[in-house]
């Protein structure tokens, strides 16, 4: 360390990192984030998709299906 103290090798910092590192690896939070891999989702989906425009979309309902609050059926997830 570069700090005062750590010239007259007395300095703690080392020492709080180290606690630190300790501490993280017992509390299980040195594993990789979720959002830090790559979706697996869509590797899994087979179907073509194709592009249309925004006006040539229809947001209708199907015959049958009922809209929840949001404006998405319900039981497809959603925000």
């Amino acid at each position: 360390c570069t700090c005062k103290a750590g010239l007259g090798e007395a300095c703690c910092h080392i020492a709080a990192v180290l606690f630190k590192v300790e501490a993280a690896v017992k509390l299980g939070l040195n594993h990789q984030s979720k959002t830090s891999t790559a979706c697996v989702k869509t590797c899994y989906y087979k179907g073509k998709v194709t592009a249309k425009r925004v006006a040539d979309m229809d947001f209708k309902p199907k015959h049958g299906q009922v809209m929840n609050a949001r404006g998405g059926n319900p039981g497809q997830g959603g925000f």
